[in-house]
């Protein structure tokens, strides 16, 4: 539980491999108001240490979050990349 701009908030880790294309994808995600009755506020995503590619973006879009992730020379990322998600709702 986190206690500060929100109160009760939660925080949910996942570990996910995604499927990037031209460097960016959109991971589905549970509806928490309908599970849990809480909303998504916030999303950040990080690809694991032994990917090359690295994350560039993160941000909430409906019922998705949207992702981008370009390879360590700057180019977009395409390919299948394992990434740790935390998202926090209240």
């Amino acid at each position: 539980m986190v206690i500060g701009k929100y109160n009760n908030a939660s925080i949910f880790f996942s570990d996910v491999t995604v499927l990037f294309s031209d460097g960016s994808a959109n991971i589905e995600v549970v509806d928490f108001d309908e599970l849990i009755g809480k909303t998504l506020v916030c999303a950040l995503a990080q690809t694991k240490s032994t990917s090359a590619a690295v994350v560039t973006s993160c941000r909430i879009a409906s019922s998705s979050i949207e992702v981008k992730c370009s390879n360590l020379s700057g180019s977009a990322f395409t390919g299948n990349a394992a990434v740790t998600l935390l998202m926090v709702v209240v």
